[in-house]
């Protein structure tokens, strides 16, 4: 699988076009969260949480990929959370 190899290698634009093209022949949970991977890698925190999502709902009986995807999940929620809090300042302004 060439987008795993590119996930794994950093390249994750790389990963997400193959990903993506893995989907469109035929949607499995995995590819969702392999490319919900590269996405959050990459920043792109509401693509990710929308492959992570899509993921859960077809995943079916493997608990492991539903762990891999929920954890994906809950760690793009909090990404996005972070990103969303004012900044605090420095007491000493």
């Amino acid at each position: 699988r060439r987008a795993t190899a590119y996930l794994r290698l950093g390249k994750f634009k790389e990963a997400i076009r193959d990903y993506s093209a893995a989907l469109k022949l035929e949607p499995h949970a995995a590819e969702y969260d392999g490319r919900g991977t590269a996405h959050y890698n990459l920043g792109r925190f509401p693509k990710a949480l929308d492959d992570f999502s899509r993921g859960i709902e077809i995943v079916g009986d493997d608990s492991a990929l539903k762990a891999r995807l929920a954890k994906g999940k809950t760690l793009t929620l909090e990404a996005i959370e972070r990103s969303t809090k004012p900044q605090k300042k420095d007491q000493d302004e």
